[in-house]
C-alpha cells in the first residue's frame, strides 16, 4: 500500500509509549502508533493502488533481465527434449 503526504488515512489500533536510558544515562521516550487496520479516506481508489503495485513489480522483473551489453533485453534460447 502506498501513501503520500497529505492523504487522509483512518487508522485503527493503539499508541504504545516506551522509554529507555542510553549509553550516556539520558532517557528518552518513543511514542509508536501500533496499527491493526487502515483504511484510505482520500486519493486513489484501491484499484488503483493496486495496479500500481503491479507495475512497480513489472518494471523490477525487466530490470532483472538478462541483457546483451548494449542495453537491450537479450533473447533467451529454449531448450525442448522430445
Amino acid at each position: 500500500m502506498f501513501l503520500s503526504k497529505g492523504q487522509l488515512v483512518d487508522i485503527e489500533g493503539r499508541l504504545q509509549t516506551r522509554q529507555w536510558d542510553d549509553d550516556a544515562g539520558i532517557r528518552h521516550w518513543k511514542t509508536e502508533v501500533v496499527s491493526a487496520g487502515l483504511e484510505m479516506l482520500s486519493g486513489r481508489g484501491k484499484k488503483e493502488y493496486a495496479k500500481e503495485v503491479q507495475s512497480a513489480a513489472a518494471d523490477e522483473a525487466d530490470a532483472a533481465a538478462p541483457t546483451d551489453g548494449q542495453g537491450e533485453v537479450a533473447d533467451e534460447e529454449l531448450a525442448v527434449a522430445m
